[in-house]
């Protein structure tokens, strides 16, 4: 998928047995690349399209809500991180990095307040998974996560995320 050219996926019975574990994982749109010149029916392809449109939609609705709940921490005077999910999706096209929740962490002397500000969002926001630090990377505390952190820009929020080396190896 990632080759400039990638060989089409010429084999109908992987396509078919592809399809449907790519759609329930999230990774189509990913895959697209390849998958599309196999698609031997319209259905298949307009099947495809829909699903990215929708991956892409929803990537939209998580990029509207973060800077909304980043926010909300800001106002209650908590630096809130973004790990995975958003911080990952923008190094790839809209809607090839599906995400389901909004992974935060926080100093961990402010975890307590910050899942107050967590349980008080509106109802439509997305779910928040809110961290101490980051427990898998255990052997960095919240001072050395920060002072390695980037500050990136989304709309007119400024986005906390770890640095590149610590994000990877939290991934």
């Amino acid at each position: 998928c990632w080759r400039p050219d990638p060989p089409p996926l010429r084999d109908a019975v992987a396509f078919n047995q592809a399809l449907p574990v790519l759609r329930r994982t999230g990774a189509l749109a990913l895959a697209w690349r390849r998958l599309e010149p196999t698609c031997q029916q319209e259905a298949d392809e307009a099947a495809m399209r829909g699903a990215i449109r929708s991956l892409a939609a929803a990537s939209l609705e998580y990029e509207h809500w973060l800077p909304r709940v980043l926010a909300a921490f800001h106002a209650a005077g908590i630096e809130a991180m973004v790990v995975k999910g958003w911080a990952v999706a923008r190094h790839y096209p809209r809607g090839c990095r599906p995400y389901g929740d909004l992974d935060l962490c926080v100093d961990p002397a402010r975890y307590t307040e910050a899942r107050r500000v967590a349980a008080s969002l509106p109802a439509a926001a997305p779910e928040v998974d809110l961290h101490p630090a980051y427990p898998k990377l255990y052997d960095r505390s919240w001072a050395q996560l920060r002072r390695e952190a980037r500050h990136l820009t989304l709309g007119d929020a400024t986005v906390l995320v770890p640095g590149e080396e610590d994000h990877l190896r939290l991934l």
